[in-house]
């Protein structure tokens, strides 16, 4: 029964661990520029590829093995994954009065370090904080009239058949791979048997998660509806009641901030040997946390605003930078490993300069429709496979 309960903290850890600022926003984006069927081609691969770590990564030492030969490339995913809710929460941060952030802070702070001595491994806290977003999520039904959160009328179902068409491979890419530079995602894969991580992961992401972003799902129509003027959002009610606005803050704010506790804690042992790799990290943190509040409500001719557009060049890690280094250096070729060495690097590196740009059109040209784009991108990166050599070939 012991062990049971384990594994369900760990996949209530699997769950919050993964649920920042993509997940509680990004559908938001694609149901606002694409309809429903944007919310399905985000969550399918999400939450497929990852619970497949759990059963590719047959044994533990797979895990391990994994870490220590890209120790560098998860501890930049963790970092950049460090950045990106830190500016989320800045941007949030403009939607309701600094003394309620500071208060979510408190709140956050007082969960984790209490969770953490019942449970070492944060399990716990995990657990207290998907109970406060079920919470929110429930108090959606009650705050929210029904045809603000309608979201299968004729008109919403969907936008742009195309565009989603081509954007698909990229999610499946990215959400298929990414997962293998989580620090999270190992530490409890290297915690547990092959059973347990399988039910770990399935009940994590199958449920947990999932239930997670179908919250997303609810709310993405109302606050799509005022994502360009966010920084009016308190004092236009007619589109959400004020209390409701503070329900959806505090999930956002204390899922994002429980991310960034669970990716520090094991970044930490990594960065610490260095104090001047600390300091840039606090240093660039305060930074991304001051560029919302900088640029809020400002907007681009793109047909969106400035913070949605930094928003976005976040995306671009997730979407090329991070699945093409699992794509050419963690998979094996011909059952060998890839050489981290000068020239396979070099490949990476040009594969991701030229394909950039044609994610960029991609993702920056929504407004005229220019997705297809994203395609060439994708086929850039695909290929460069054939061109990285694997141990023992000689250059």
């Amino acid at each position: 029964m012991n062990n049971f309960f384990q594994t369900l903290g760990w996949a209530f850890y699997l769950a919050c661990s993964w649920t920042w600022c993509i997940g509680m926003f990004l559908p938001v984006i694609l149901i606002r520029d694409y309809g429903v069927w944007g919310w399905v081609i985000f969550a399918v691969p999400n939450v497929l590829g990852a619970t497949a770590m759990a059963y590719v990564l047959a044994k533990p030492e797979m895990s391990k093995e994994m870490v220590e030969r890209h120790k560098i490339a998860c501890s930049v995913f963790s970092i950049i994954t460090i950045l990106f809710q830190i500016y989320f929460i800045g941007w949030i941060g403009t939607i309701v009065p600094n003394i309620f952030t500071l208060a979510v802070c408190v709140v956050l702070v007082l969960i984790y370090v209490s969770g953490s001595r019942i449970d070492d491994n944060q399990r716990f806290s995990a657990f207290i904080v998907w109970i406060l977003s079920l919470i929110c999520l429930i108090l959606t039904f009650h705050f929210v009239p029904v045809e603000k959160i309608d979201l299968f009328k004729s008109g919403n179902l969907i936008h742009n058949t195309n565009a989603l068409l081509h954007l698909t491979p990229v999610f499946i890419f990215g959400f298929l791979l990414c997962p293998y530079l989580d620090l999270t995602f190992h530490k409890v894969r290297q915690s547990n048997t092959l059973l347990n991580s399988k039910i770990a992961f399935t009940v994590g992401f199958c449920f947990m998660f999932l239930l997670m972003i179908v919250f997303t799902f609810f709310y993405a129509r109302p606050v799509a509806s005022i994502i360009e003027g966010v920084s009016c959002l308190l004092k236009d009610q007619s589109q959400l009641p004020l209390i409701y606005i503070y329900v959806l803050t505090f999930h956002m704010l204390i899922q994002a901030g429980l991310t960034v506790f669970f990716h520090l804690r094991l970044l930490l042992p990594i960065i610490r040997k260095n104090n001047r790799n600390s300091f840039l990290l606090v240093i660039l943190g305060v930074v991304i946390y001051l560029l919302p509040v900088i640029f809020n409500a400002n907007h681009l001719p793109l047909g969106m605003t400035i913070n949605e557009f930094i928003y976005r060049v976040f995306m671009a890690f997730y979407s090329l930078i991070a699945p093409s280094y699992v794509f050419l250096f963690v998979i094996p070729k011909n059952k060998k490993n890839i050489s981290l060495n000068n020239y396979n690097l070099l490949v990476w590196i040009t594969a991701v300069l030229f394909a950039l740009p044609f994610y960029a059109i991609a993702f920056l040209g929504v407004k005229w429709n220019l997705e297809i784009c994203v395609l060439a991108g994708l086929a850039i990166v695909l290929f460069s496979r054939v061109l990285v050599k694997p141990e023992g070939v000689n250059l």
